[in-house]
């Protein structure tokens, strides 16, 4: 997580249009959120994709996020996209357990898509053809 923290330092110019939609100061806040969830410092966690999805479940809140987030699952919800959307942007590759989950991810992050162009958006995300 160190390095999806660095690739959003504020003075570096580059970082808004590495990350749109997403603000990089929102990236960051919630990475800090996640380094007091895990109780560990950024350089300590290890929670490359997809094992961050599968560490925050989209069904369940583990306790951990709840006594920082609270019990509302949508502000869950909504704390986990930034990091999992973050990291793809990062990385352009899949970050969900799910591939139902990234396909959606992919075409929701992707300006003007929608539901017809999802395999054709996520071709060039994932490897291999989307047609097999």
């Amino acid at each position: 997580m160190l390095d999806l923290y660095a690739l959003c330092a504020p003075d570096d110019g580059g970082a808004a249009a590495r990350f749109a939609p997403l603000d990089p100061c929102v990236i960051r806040t919630a990475l800090a959120l996640l380094t007091r969830i895990v109780a560990l410092p950024r350089a300590a966690i290890d929670l490359a994709p997809p094992r961050l999805s599968v560490a925050f479940p989209k069904g369940k809140m583990p306790d951990a996020a709840r006594a920082v987030l609270g019990a509302q699952m949508p502000r869950y919800h909504a704390w986990r996209r930034i990091p999992l959307d973050a990291r793809m942007l990062a990385t352009r590759r899949p970050v969900d357990d799910d591939p139902c989950d990234g396909l959606r991810r992919v075409a929701r992050l992707t300006p003007g898509a929608n539901a017809a162009d999802t395999i054709g958006v996520a071709a060039r995300y994932f490897p291999g053809d989307p047609l097999d």
